[in-house]
């Protein structure tokens, strides 16, 4: 989020481009231009790949993020997706998937899950999992839980998720 700095009634020119956006970190909406970005990471060097404006009235972020995941170039290593929460949607998770990308996201708790064909929220299937369906991992000083959720698909493929959870709720 790159928020507009001068109040309109004191800006000289318009900002071509702005419109208002959810700041996350203000918790309101600011005026301003979003971004999405593609960051490579080799070893300890960071590298940017790929940035475009968000347009409200063009491309969704979810295109945005696909078009940038389809253009990582291949590599012999396994490779990562790391993402911001808001982004696992079907169709980043099927475009990782296809280039045999790994994701790391969080998940936000109205997402949808199908465990035995039943569609749930996340909230309502983190209902069911218990302390002892989890693996304690430890980050840092941070400690999390983690549930693998595996799924069978077509084409005898498997789909595995892990669900984390900070603090213990499990």
């Amino acid at each position: 989020m790159c928020e507009k700095t001068k109040p309109s009634s004191q800006a000289t020119h318009t900002m071509q481009g702005a419109s208002f956006q959810h700041s996350h970190l203000k918790g309101r909406h600011v005026y301003g231009h979003a971004v999405v970005q593609a960051l490579l990471r080799s070893g300890d060097q960071v590298y940017p790949f790929a940035m475009e404006r968000y347009d409200p009235e063009g491309k969704s972020k979810i295109a945005l993020a696909c078009e940038m995941i389809q253009a990582v170039p291949m590599s012999t290593c396994r490779t990562y997706v790391l993402m911001d929460s808001w982004y696992p949607s079907s169709s980043v998770l099927q475009t990782s998937a296809e280039r045999g990308f790994h994701v790391i996201s969080g998940l936000k708790t109205n997402r949808i899950f199908y465990p035995q064909g039943i569609r749930q929220s996340l909230k309502s299937f983190a209902s069911y999992i218990s302390k002892s369906d989890t693996d304690l991992v430890t980050i840092g000083s941070s400690a999390y839980r983690v549930y693998r959720y595996e799924k069978a698909q077509s084409l005898g493929k498997r789909r595995t998720a892990a669900v984390l959870e900070r603090g213990g709720r499990f």
